[in-house]
């Protein structure tokens, strides 16, 4: 049988089945091999809540096992979050089934949120990482920022642009069972401006930092620090 994940039909009808609203398969459902669990697939979708006008709503995101072979879902976990969808606004979801063993028994699954504005003039980007125990059907990490991509400009020339990247590192260390988590982060500044009737773009101040994220019995804290920056 296909990869469901290649089957945008049976997908369809299984959101449909679940009384998922979805109308955009594109980028607001995921689908992925469910990590360490053969013949099953993980959906990730969208479930819009309000809507406040056309281009703001609360939404949701609903998780779903899905057996390979009959197609049957095997559990059904919503994320509690109510999220917001506002000038800044949802473009996608992606699952991330990268290694985060957070302990002997529990490898998480992450989800990637991605928000971007309409604005020409000052374009901003980000997307933010949720780690989940599918396990015990519970959130360890809530929307830590993982991507800022941000400027301002004259749709012209002349324009400041900054860029910052995290990745995730799982250490040996553990705090309350799960393992202690390093976040690094590679942050740049370019600018561009018009000389001699050209348009070029100058590289400035790039630098680094990192802090590590320790589990607190209920889920993984960011330190006060850098909250501002990091937590959404």
């Amino acid at each position: 049988m296909a990869n469901l994940c290649q089957l945008p039909v049976d997908i369809q009808y299984i959101l449909t089945q679940q009384q998922i609203q979805q109308e955009d398969q594109g980028n607001l459902v995921a689908c992925d091999t469910m990590p360490e669990q053969k013949g099953v697939t993980l959906l990730a979708a969208v479930q819009p809540l309000t809507f406040d006008s056309e281009l703001e709503y609360d939404f949701q995101i609903i998780f779903l096992a899905i057996n390979d072979q009959t197609r049957k879902v095997l559990w059904r976990y919503q994320d509690p979050t109510i999220y917001i969808s506002d000038a800044v606004g949802l473009y996608q979801i992606r699952l991330d089934t990268a290694p985060y063993r957070l302990n002997a028994k529990l490898r998480a699954v992450g989800l990637r949120i991605s928000y971007q504005n309409a604005s020409r003039v000052s374009p901003y980007y980000q997307t933010t990482l949720n780690l989940y125990d599918f396990g015990q059907k519970r959130k360890q990490l809530d929307q830590l920022v993982v991507m800022k991509d941000s400027g301002e400009w004259d749709m012209n020339c002349y324009g400041e642009w900054y860029k910052q990247t995290s990745s995730i590192q799982v250490l040996k260390k553990q705090h309350n069972g799960f393992a202690d988590l390093q976040v690094k982060t590679n942050m740049k500044h370019q600018s561009s401006q018009e000389t001699f009737d050209h348009c070029t773009t100058q590289n400035g101040k790039q630098w680094q930092e990192s802090f590590v994220l320790k589990f607190d019995g209920k889920q993984y804290q960011i330190p006060e620090k850098y909250r501002q920056d990091y937590q959404y």
